[in-house]
């Protein structure tokens, strides 16, 4: 019998983006200092970032200070 796990790590098999990009709009609307002035290209700085400096990027469109102390 045939065992496997398959990872779809990079959107391959289940196109995720649109989701995720979703998700991070959401975020940082809730965040954001002035989040009315916030455009569909502000959140599109976000699109394929890997997640080392996405918290960057998500901070400087917000104009928030977040940490990830304590995240793991």
């Amino acid at each position: 019998m045939l065992k496997a796990i398959v990872f779809d790590m990079d959107g391959v098999i289940v196109d995720t983006e649109y989701v995720d990009f979703q998700l991070q709009s959401e975020l940082v609307k809730k965040i954001a200092k002035k989040p009315e002035r916030l455009t569909h290209a502000d959140f599109s700085r976000l699109v394929g970032r890997s997640y080392e400096n996405l918290l960057e990027a998500i901070k400087a469109i917000s104009q928030t200070d977040l940490s990830l102390v304590g995240i793991e």
